[in-house]
């Protein structure tokens, strides 16, 4: 699956996973009162570390990620925002869903084999 970029990449450079995890911590109670821009930048910062833990498989940090980049949009009134929002917003959408899918097949295959083995151990 290919993600559409939020931005050229810009934000990447310069945030790792744990600066952007803190800097997400320390606005979450606050993002109702950020300056749109700032929050906008804030979802594609989580965005694109969605996207690049999504590339590697690592498919409960990608929807952590793009949780946090939904819950920014839920926030705000998205009135405000840049044109470019409502693509950002459906490009997090299809991430939540794009990461959740491995996630729930895990789980089903996971709850069928406890099944299995608890079958066994009752016989």
């Amino acid at each position: 699956m290919a993600f559409a970029s939020a931005d050229n990449g810009t934000s990447m450079g310069w945030i790792d996973k744990e600066t952007a995890g803190y800097l997400y911590n320390s606005v979450a109670a606050f993002l109702p009162d950020l300056h749109p821009e700032a929050a906008e930048h804030i979802a594609k910062v989580t965005f694109e570390h969605g996207k690049d833990s999504y590339e590697r498989s690592d498919y409960i940090q990608a929807f952590m990620w793009f949780d946090r980049s939904y819950n920014v949009f839920l926030s705000q009134n998205i009135a405000q925002w840049s044109p470019s929002a409502d693509e950002q917003r459906m490009n997090v959408l299809d991430g939540l869903g794009m990461a959740f899918l491995p996630l729930d097949t895990t789980r089903t295959k996971l709850t069928e084999q406890s099944q299995v083995v608890a079958g066994a151990t009752n016989e």
